[in-house]
């Protein structure tokens, strides 16, 4: 999936976002975005950890919001938001494209977060 996830990261909207695959072996960082901050890495790494079942999971600052998004058992999409940005609205209109790609027929469009 690779760059196609810039076309997120608007800058006013979604400011950053990372892919991360969990395998029985630790965390992957499959995506950065340009501009992506260690500590953000690290921060939401520890929400991912703790994710459960969770299908998202919303954590506000005064200055930001972050979207961490279950793409798949072991893939999470983490994006940092504008604050003003409505994250629940937008989170269902990932998973509905992620959900309509993963129906398009077609070698590689079967896993929404394959890289």
């Amino acid at each position: 999936m690779g760059n196609a996830l810039d076309v997120l990261v608007d800058g006013e909207s979604v400011t950053e976002a990372l892919l991360l695959e969990r395998t029985p072996e630790g965390e992957q960082l499959i995506y950065s975005g340009r501009g992506s901050l260690r500590a953000l890495h690290e921060i939401l790494l520890s929400i991912v950890r703790d994710f459960g079942y969770a299908e998202y999971c919303i954590v506000c600052f005064p200055d930001k919001k972050y979207a961490a998004i279950r793409l798949s058992p072991e893939k999470h999409l983490i994006l940092a938001m504008d604050k003003e940005v409505p994250a629940e609205r937008y989170i269902a209109m990932i998973l509905e494209f992620f959900e309509r790609l993963r129906s398009m027929p077609g070698e590689g469009m079967t896993s929404p977060a394959s890289p």
